[in-house]
């Protein structure tokens, strides 16, 4: 199956790279590569990973726009199946959920399966499934809603199904805030595809060449300083600055224990700690410890070139980017190390953040609501599901038992685990207590903020160099006004 999977991938890649460049977007058109990969890539950040060479969410919803509507029947023949109807906005997850009913149906003979998946663009799923649900009519009986979207399906009369009682199973084993970015006043509306946990990717060999240890660094202060060091030593950039992402920004303000809302929950963009964290990324820019990607966005054509050819020595990005380095950057194939994030100082808890994804919800209205959740839990939370994620994605693994499982984390033939100098899985291990999100992502307002961010602020103090507060303020004020405050 396997085999079947990677060719099924790599035939839809080979489409891809006709049809479609890579890289992501901003949230409102195609998913952000700030909070989606997954990847899903996953908008708002997203970023979902994919096999041969692997298109990003935003070359999947461009080529959905291209081909229409394209729908795949997956699954048992049995004229006694279930069949369920799907919707999603990338090719790739198609070839996953063939692999899950597969399997699916093997443990569970009394109640096969079959599954219409309908591949829609990006952003005309998500408009046609919130007209589906508002007006009751005519709505898929399993979705893939991107994390940037999700609030807008979890605000007044919910219409997804509360699924805590069909993950149970599989919660102790789950990392819980990347459940938390799926669920809303404890119940659960979506299951994530990874975990998207931050992490920094260090250039091994060109650190080595200019004298760096990268396991020496273990605070921002010793980052800022290493960055200053190979600056002086190379004359190039030692870590991206992005201005069309807020992954980096937001593993900043979570560490410093802030948010984008104050203590009521209402949105606050121009707090102290949100000054602060730009300023300490500001102050990394000046000391050469950062600087800006071209094109402004790591996860793109131009941010894969530039550290493919050595521009870069170091990206804090989600473990996500395993697939973007594996088929993008292919010549640093054996120098590039996984590190947790460093910290500010040992008092500091968050150790890593959540970014990006995609959330798999059952519409509560479907006839077959009940084994829809079954089977979508199973799909996207089971360890089986996991490795299956790892193994032919790249993505970190959402059910943490398969982090232990030498048969998966020692596997000589997983390309991803080939492609670094060390194991990615034991930074995971490291880091799994302190993998956290901000308050914020959960709410309606994130998708609006991180806008905000993306293409006015960073751009504004990063390129610009505005006052920080200054900006922060207008920020706040247009923020303020499209919610009506």
């Amino acid at each position: 199956m396997k085999k079947k999977l990677a060719l099924l991938i790599a035939g839809t890649m080979v489409m891809s790279a006709v049809l479609t460049g890579c890289g992501s977007g901003q949230t409102g058109g195609a998913p952000a590569a700030s909070d989606s990969q997954e990847a899903t890539a996953e908008s708002g950040a997203s970023g979902e990973a994919g096999d041969e060479p692997v298109e990003t969410e935003e070359a999947a919803a461009e080529e959905s726009s291209a081909s229409g509507e394209d729908v795949s029947a997956i699954g048992s023949d049995d004229p006694e199946a279930t069949e369920l109807e799907h919707w999603t906005f990338t090719e790739l997850f198609t070839a996953f959920y063939a692999d899950m009913v597969e399997q699916w149906n093997a443990e569970n003979p009394d109640k096969p399966i079959r599954i219409n998946v309908h591949v829609l663009p990006y952003d005309d799923m998500h408009n046609k499934l919130q007209i589906a649900l508002n007006s009751g009519t005519g709505a898929p009986d399993t979705v893939d809603i991107e994390v940037s979207r999700f609030s807008g399906f979890t605000e007044g009369d919910v219409q997804l199904m509360d699924m805590t009682e069909y993950a149970q199973p599989y919660k102790e084993y789950v990392v819980d805030s990347r459940l938390q970015l799926f669920s809303r006043d404890d119940k659960l509306y979506g299951c994530p595809t990874h975990v998207g946990a931050t992490v920094a990717f260090y250039n091994e060999k060109l650190l080595g060449d200019a004298g760096i240890d990268y396991t020496t660094i273990r605070t921002w202060d010793d980052f800022r300083e290493a960055g200053s060091k190979y600056y002086e030593a190379t004359g190039k950039a030692f870590g991206n600055l992005d201005t069309g992402t807020n992954m980096f920004f937001n593993l900043l303000l979570a560490q410093l224990g802030g948010d984008y809302l104050d203590e009521a929950g209402n949105i606050s963009v121009n707090n102290e700690k949100v000054a602060e964290a730009l300023q300490i990324m500001k102050d990394m820019q000046e000391a050469n410890a950062v600087s800006l990607v071209p094109g402004g966005n790591v996860d793109a054509d131009e941010g894969y070139a530039a550290y493919n050819s050595g521009e870069f020595a170091v990206m804090i990005m989600p473990l996500w980017m395993s697939n973007r380095f594996v088929n993008y950057m292919t010549d640093l194939d054996g120098q590039i190390a996984v590190a947790p994030v460093p910290v500010f100082d040992d008092s500091t808890t968050v150790l890593s953040a959540c970014n990006g994804g995609t959330g798999t919800a059952v519409v509560k209205t479907s006839e077959k609501a009940d084994i829809a959740a079954e089977f979508i839990t199973y799909a996207k939370l089971s360890e089986y599901a996991s490795i299956i994620q790892w193994d032919t994605l790249g993505n970190d693994p959402c059910n943490m038992s398969v982090w232990t499982d030498a048969s998966v984390t020692e596997n000589p033939d997983n390309r991803y685990l080939a492609y670094y100098t060390n194991n990615p899985f034991d930074t995971l291990n490291a880091v799994k207590d302190g993998i956290m999100i901000l308050d914020s992502q959960t709410t309606k307002y994130y998708p609006s903020i991180g806008n905000s961010f993306n293409t006015e602020v960073f751009n504004a103090v990063f390129e610009n160099g505005d006052d920080i507060q200054e900006i922060l303020d207008i920020v706040q004020d247009e923020l303020e006004n499209e919610f009506a405050y």
